[in-house]
């Protein structure tokens, strides 16, 4: 091994103080947290109903009356030890449109409130205008509950709500409904009996095709074995929870039970295949994860791997815009939303909608275009996250519109935020342009350096690396190479700790450099231009800084973390 790094050193001098090698490129000079362990204790409704009621205390419509005063729940928590936090998530449906300040409390404590939406976001640019609280949600918010507020053992919760300083049915009928509360206890990294485990493959920084497996490794504590893994992804999806975000690990709950996740296996092997055939075309990294739950109920998460997707085919999302407040559909009255299709549809090969519904089976119709698509759907007086395929004529290029029509006038059928969104494949593969840290860093004078890009990959266009937190006024050497597996016959990602560099990891094969300089921050940044070449979509290139640090390690060198840039159009 001495030799090996001896010569690897030796390679490495090469590489940094002289030879450029071949360019590429035109170059202008100039996850739920991951390593989280918890144990989750999940209260469920009982008896014939698949939900219960929260009734605001304020409410002055007779038939609210009866559902008053609101039920005192227990729930067993079982341990305690090591615990350094808790938060609560409820599965909350909006119900009444225009209730206000729902809330919880615990074993009587100050009441908790329950986040309403963030009008940034809903109804942001998508909605038909204000109140927020008009727009009807499947939610799965997260409580911070303070510790000092449980004990071992019985715990109560209850929830309220109000109808002051509300709308619509709201206002004399607040009421939201929920189909679970999940008390979720996090310990410290070191509790006993946790387990452990990682991400093998996909490698951080890779690019992942059709219906690609993912290899788990577990490591269960002595005495226990391993029951579940779970893949979760913070990736351009469908909206399933439903609170408008776009961003966070895509999933759903149903009485506490993980759904719309990307994969689960309850037997090893541990390699669950992703199905993502109707996944969007992901037109920027995306961070996956693995949940690991033991024989004990403790579960952990990994550290995520960040990764590019490249498929045969091309599949657009078509976000729901102008959704409609209220969207509860009986008495002849319609509500919709629009979907604006850009795609060459005369390469679509199919497409389908999603929407979330309560009581779907009410419907007469959904139409499309103002023309029946299909009739009732769903489940009666319960929630639903249901798919359809679309036929390809009914579709318009451009504007689009999704109705729902029911004469009932008893219970209608309420359509939650987002709509229906519209998918659409295309016969045309993906050529996304895409940048994708990976790796790590390793901590200098000035902090831990950090790579970061600007701008898109795409022919023609320009992106910058950017570093920053490297040692000010500088001498920096930008790492530029076509793999991040392989470099001169050695192995990627390399370990510099026995060449005098601890913690510092080569991420990127060395196939040309760039000598740059820091300014008084610590900062520089690289230009690069991709040229008009169709060769050079799918292709990648990998890049990484090079810090001189005199102060930071024998070897005088610090590495900030990697950065893969993928070409598309």
């Amino acid at each position: 091994m001495i030799a090996t790094h001896t010569t690897l050193f030796a390679v490495l001098r090469r590489s940094l103080l002289g030879g450029t090698g071949a360019l590429m490129l035109a170059i202008t000079a100039t996850a739920q947290d991951p390593g989280s362990v918890y144990r989750e204790h999940v209260w469920k409704p009982s008896g014939p109903l698949k939900w219960e009621r929260v009734t605001g205390t304020d409410a002055t419509d007779p038939g609210a009356l009866a559902f008053l005063p609101n039920p005192v729940h227990q729930i067993s928590i079982i341990d305690l030890t090591d615990a350094v936090a808790c938060e609560v998530v409820i599965e909350k449906l909006t119900s009444h449109s225009g209730t206000r300040k729902p809330r919880m409390r615990v074993n009587g404590n100050a009441w908790i409130s329950i986040p309403e939406p963030d009008p940034n976001v809903i109804p942001g640019t998508r909605g038909s205008g204000l109140p927020t609280t008009e727009y009807l949600q499947m939610t799965y918010p997260a409580i911070p509950v303070p510790l000092a507020q449980l004990v071992s053992g019985t715990n109560t919760f209850e929830f309220n709500c109000e109808g002051n300083g509300g709308s619509a049915i709201g206002v004399t009928w607040p009421q939201w409904l929920h189909y679970g509360v999940n008390f979720r206890i996090y310990y410290k990294s070191t509790k006993a009996g946790a387990p452990s485990g990682s991400i093998l493959s996909p490698r951080d920084g890779d690019i992942v095709g059709d219906d690609p497996i993912f290899d788990v490794q577990t490591a269960p504590a002595s005495g226990t074995s391993i029951t579940r893994v779970d893949l979760l992804g913070d990736y351009d999806d469908f909206d399933w929870a439903g609170d408008g975000t776009e961003s966070g690990w895509r999933a759903s709950y149903r009485y506490g039970n993980l759904e719309h996740n990307m994969a689960t296996l309850f037997n090893a092997p541990w390699k669950p295949r992703w199905q993502n055939t109707w996944i969007p075309t992901q037109n920027s990294h995306f961070r996956v994860v693995a949940r690991i739950v033991a024989s004990n109920g403790l579960m952990v998460v990994t550290e995520p791997v960040r990764l590019g997707m490249l498929r045969n085919k091309t599949v657009h999302r078509y976000r729901s815009t102008n959704i409609s407040r209220t969207w509860m559909t009986r008495a002849s009255i319609s509500r919709g939303n629009d979907i604006h299709v850009t795609g060459d549809l005369s390469k679509a090969i199919e497409a389908r909608f999603t929407v979330a519904t309560w009581n779907a089976t009410a419907l007469d119709e959904v139409r499309l275009n103002n023309l029946n698509l299909m009739g009732a759907f769903g489940r009666g007086y319960d929630m639903s996250h249901d798919t359809f395929g679309v036929p390809l004529a009914r579709i318009n290029p451009g504007y689009n519109r999704f109705t729902t029509h029911a004469a009932t006038l008893e219970h209608g059928c309420e359509v939650q935020w987002p709509g229906f969104e519209l998918f659409v494949r295309y016969d045309i593969p993906e050529t996304p342009a895409v940048f994708i840290p990976y790796g790590t860093s390793c901590v200098g004078t000035n902090g831990t350096p950090e790579l970061s890009n600007q701008g898109f990959p795409k022919l023609t266009q320009s992106y910058f690396a950017k570093l920053s937190n490297g040692t000010a006024n500088a001498p920096v050497i930008l790492l530029n190479g076509f793999s991040k597996d392989t470099w001169a016959s050695f192995p990627l990602p390399f370990d510099w700790a026995p060449i005098g560099a601890p913690g510092c990891k080569l991420a990127t094969s060395i196939d040309f450099t760039l000598g740059l300089a820091t300014d008084a921050s610590g900062m520089t940044s690289q230009q690069f231009t991709v040229p008009n070449r169709p060769e050079f979509l799918g292709g990648s290139l990998f890049a990484q800084f090079a810090i001189f640090d005199p102060s930071a390690n024998s070897l005088g060198i610090t590495l900030s973390d990697a950065g893969r840039w993928l070409f598309g159009q």
